[in-house]
């Protein structure tokens, strides 16, 4: 047998000694790297026992097909050694959007509420300040008609002037608390003398406020009567004398109205209430 392979010059199957052939690969090509058909190095077909043959590794995808850009995708979504990234934004950034919508949802309640407050506080400041002008108005009418009623008889001109003359234009007047007219002279001996007429002589003390203005020499103050329980606006203006004339040395008018309550007032009455007796009378 050995003769005949021998005197044929044929080899036997591969791995057997004195074949000549190798075997036949499957896919046509060699090891990795190697072109198909070309021996291993180290593993000539010498004929020797043992050699093997490595298997060719799989074709890498060809650039846009299908398989490729599925690789690039998946590469893009895991990252490198297939852990995921984690997307911009997410839980936190909504968060965070959240927090600064709701501050802005808070800063814009503040500013409603704060120029709510704003608008109040200017229609108080307002309403009180008109409140303050109309009382003091209203003391600086009720002088022009006393004035009219009674400049004669503080002058001396009409000395025996009657009440209706000096207190009929008030008779129906309900918001006037008290008229009062003085009269300074000089008697025949040369004496200071002085001639009240009041339409009230009961209501001759007031506790008078500092709260006030002048106008034209004539005074008007916020005042008190009946331990603050009547608030009030005087009207006082002193009377000078004629010229020349020594004998009448002028005086003074005062009208005393009752005021319309406001903020003033009820910021006066938490003063010290003075003792009984303390009130001063206008002058």
């Amino acid at each position: 047998m050995a003769n005949s392979n021998r005197a044929s010059g044929r080899q036997g199957p591969a791995g057997v000694p004195g074949s000549g052939r190798q075997p036949a690969s499957t896919s046509g090509r060699g090891q990795a790297g190697i072109p198909a058909g070309q021996a291993v190095p180290g593993n000539r077909t010498s004929g020797r026992a043992g050699a093997q043959i490595v298997p060719p590794a799989a074709p890498a995808p060809a650039a846009g097909t299908r398989s490729s850009r599925r690789v690039e995708a998946e590469g893009g979504r895991g990252g490198v050694g297939g852990i995921k990234k984690r997307r911009r934004g997410g839980p936190e950034l909504v968060i965070a959007f959240g927090v600064i919508a709701l501050l802005g949802v808070v800063a814009l309640v503040l500013n409603v509420v704060r120029t709510k407050e704003q608008r109040q506080v200017a229609g108080e400041i307002e309403v009180r300040e008109r409140t303050y002008r109309e009382n003091l108005e209203l003391g600086a009418n009720m002088y022009v008609k006393a004035e009219a009623a009674g400049m004669l008889f503080v002058m001396g001109k009409e000395e025996k002037a009657s009440d209706d003359k000096l207190f009929g234009p008030f008779r129906n007047e309900e918001k006037i608390y008290n008229v009062i007219y003085d009269r300074n002279y000089k008697d025949r001996g040369k004496q200071t003398k002085n001639e009240q007429r009041a339409m009230f002589p009961d209501r001759l003390r007031v506790e008078k406020m500092e709260r006030g203005k002048e106008e034209n020499s004539l005074r008007l103050n916020y005042a008190y009567a009946d331990s603050k329980t009547v608030p009030l606006v005087i009207a006082n203006k002193s009377i000078k004398a004629a010229e020349g004339d020594a004998a009448n040395l002028g005086g003074s008018i005062t009208v005393i109205v009752k005021a319309r309550e406001d903020r003033y007032f009820e910021g006066g009455r938490k003063a010290k209430v003075p003792p009984p007796g303390s009130e001063t009378p206008p002058k």
